[in-house]
């Protein structure tokens, strides 16, 4: 009965909380103050995200619940187009963990997190919006885990992960070829074309499931672990609407109804990460490198249910209509991500058996190459640092952790892409002299209660 409560409890609790920021880590303060160098240690619920056969080292019943506070500063750089910043700029990203043993030797683990996410938002007038103006992934994780300990040294695990996983994309598509005309002032030809552009909106969800496995292995003053997370297919499925300008020629609106999409994208990436960890006195240290499988963002087949077409006019004295412009049509994303390492090195100090100080640095690779760098995700490497404390009340821990993260500057060249359609090769809207520039802040609390 006590566990049964205690899952209605979990389950209930996170239905208040919404979260919205594609990877991030910062899922336990504790392993966040240390730069998230957690895989060897993994001695809090938190270990069910970072490496879940630590739980199985873990006494009694316990509660877990984890905010991490983002606030991003993101900005594009031109001396020809000015300076635009990203919008999206606050976000708050909760995780929940409970864990309990089932025997002397069996664990459960439950945990619900939101691992996957990424939001950008640009303003109307950004010289980037026909790659993308607004672009956002919420990916939630619901994660039951069964742990095995051996003995005091040895642990493995082995958990389902479900994703529920919703994309937003908005861009601008450049419709002046299908707007009306007007005379200059003479009433003479030629006539003069009214720019116009329609809003895209694409919402798409999906559901798919995946596995992970941890070991661990504790002998003082080592400990190592290591863990494996498959990833899930994708099928998005969803809606595209249409804000048409008013310049458009009569008739020319009807080509852009909206319609249901389609596509597949295999968002969340498999990953490998291990980590060795030693204690001398009252430090501990560990490092940890992570392989992720970033290359799998190759490009997505975006299918609409209806293709349409518009008029455009034709100058041959006077202006002639003609209907065989494709306006509504499949097309590729194209991302060609690589693989990449990220290395990170912790460090906790026990300054008495209620506190502890911890500090990390990490240097963070990033899978999107210049090639097809865009405003949906203006990524480059990084490097963060990170610092936080723990404290022991006795049934209650509170631990809490700040991070900085600074971006090398994503240069923007005129060989950049966005997408196929049956035109061919979109370039990227972009003069070759812009940059993207960014930082961020990160900081987290978490409250663990042990029954």
């Amino acid at each position: 009965m006590k566990r049964f409560i205690l899952f209605l409890i979990f389950v209930g609790a996170y239905g208040l909380c919404f979260a919205s920021a594609t990877a991030i880590p910062e899922q336990g303060s504790k392993g966040a103050a240390m730069g998230n160098a957690f895989v060897a240690t993994a001695d809090d619920p938190s270990a069910l995200f970072y490496n879940p056969a630590g739980i199985a080292f873990l006494k009694g019943y316990q509660f877990s619940f984890n905010t991490t506070y983002i606030k991003s500063d993101i900005k594009y750089q031109s001396p020809t187009l000015g300076d635009y910043k990203n919008k999206a700029k606050n976000f708050f990203i909760p995780s929940m963990y409970l864990t309990m043993p089932l025997t002397e030797n069996v664990f459960f683990g439950l945990s619900v997190t939101a691992p996957f996410n990424l939001s950008t938002d640009w303003s109307d007038d950004f010289p980037g919006r026909f790659a993308s103006r607004h672009a956002k992934i919420v990916t939630i994780n619901y994660h039951p885990v069964i742990a095995y300990k051996f003995n005091d040294k040895h642990a493995v695990s082995i958990g389902i992960d479900y994703y529920d996983s919703q994309i937003n994309l908005i861009r601008n598509s450049d419709t002046t070829i299908l707007s009306s005309y007007v005379q200059d002032l003479a009433g003479n030809a030629p006539y003069t074309i009214v720019p116009s552009e329609v809003s895209v909106d694409t919402k798409v969800r999906d559901q798919a499931f995946a596995f992970d496995i941890g070991y661990l292995f504790k002998s003082l003053p080592w400990s190592f672990g290591l863990t494996f997370k498959s990833k899930p297919s994708f099928k998005y499925k969803g809606y595209a609407s249409f804000e048409i300008s008013p310049y458009l020629h009569n008739g020319n609106d009807r080509a852009f109804i909206g319609q249901e999409v389609n596509f597949d994208l295999d968002s969340v990436p498999e990953t490998i990460q291990a980590g060795v960890a030693y204690e001398s006195g009252n430090l501990r240290t560990e490092f940890d490198a992570q392989w992720s499988n970033w290359s799998q963002w190759d490009y997505a087949d975006i299918h609409f249910k209806k293709h349409t077409i518009g008029g455009v006019w034709v100058w041959a004295g006077a202006p002639v209509l003609y209907t065989s412009v494709p306006v509504v049509k499949d097309e590729i994303l194209l991302f060609n991500w690589e693989d990449t390492m990220t290395y990170r090195l912790g460090f906790n100090y026990r300054l008495s058996d209620r506190t502890e100080v911890r500090w990390g640095i990490v240097y963070d690779e990033a899978p999107i190459p210049d090639k097809t760098l865009t405003p949906v995700l203006p990524d480059k490497n990084r490097w963060m640092v990170s610092f936080g404390a723990g404290h022991n009340f006795g049934k209650w821990k509170i631990d809490w952790f700040g991070q900085y993260i600074k971006f090398a500057n994503g240069d923007i060249t005129s060989s950049n892409i966005c997408r196929f359609n049956n035109n061919g090769l979109y370039e990227y809207p972009m003069t070759p002299d812009g940059k993207y520039k960014g930082k961020s802040f990160l900081c987290g609390v978490q409250l663990t209660y042990t029954f």
